[in-house]
């Protein structure tokens, strides 16, 4: 046997096991590398899907407020052309006897406040129409937002590398050899007394 090859043998260990702990190190930092790299693009996707649901919700509410816009403004058209056409009140002018005049100007009257009732009526629903979807779009907006927050904070949980690890003190060889080697000399001398 060599003078220090315990030693030697001792620092080839250190080292072999210096070694494994730094490749497992970096074979757990790949791992957290491709896990990161795989969150980041299901949170863009993810976040995408919700900018797309809710432009779908903005939408909706656009579509159904514009047609309940026409369709009031379709009512109110064919109410005004019923009024001028169909007017008592017109009717009884027409006739022109004084009695009619004063009876046709209040039933006029009547009649022009019965069809700014019913538009007054009609912008009333159409208000809070819209009101109610102002809501039902603002609560769809806050819901999108609190998932992309959660979705953001869910990607935020970033994995710790692992430090690397210590580098090996090794033992001087020749040391070593040399307290051997000393040790084995007085043995030797103490085999021959003096």
């Amino acid at each position: 046997m060599c003078l220090g090859a315990g030693a030697k043998a001792r620092n080839k260990a250190k080292l072999n096991a210096y070694k494994r702990a730094d490749q497992e190190r970096v074979s757990d930092a790949m791992g957290k590398i491709s896990t990161t790299k795989a969150k980041n693009v299901s949170y863009e996707i993810a976040k995408d899907d919700a900018g797309i649901e809710l432009s779908k919700v903005y939408a909706s509410a656009d579509v159904a407020l514009s047609k309940q816009s026409d369709e009031i403004v379709q009512r109110d058209q064919a109410r005004f052309i019923k009024y001028l056409s169909g007017s008592v009140g017109e009717k009884m002018a027409a006739s022109g006897n004084q009695t009619g005049r004063r009876g046709a100007s209040f039933t006029q009257a009547i009649e022009l406040g019965q069809y700014l009732a019913a538009g007054s009526q009609d912008v009333n629903k159409f208000t809070k129409s819209a009101y109610a979807s102002k809501l039902k779009v603002e609560d769809a907006r806050n819901k999108a937002k609190n998932y992309q927050d959660k979705l953001f904070a869910d990607r935020m949980n970033i994995d710790i590398f692992q430090r690397p690890p210590e580098k090996p003190v090794y033992e001087n060889v020749a040391m070593a050899a040399l307290t051997e080697g000393l040790g084995i000399a007085s043995s030797i001398v103490g085999l021959f007394p003096g």
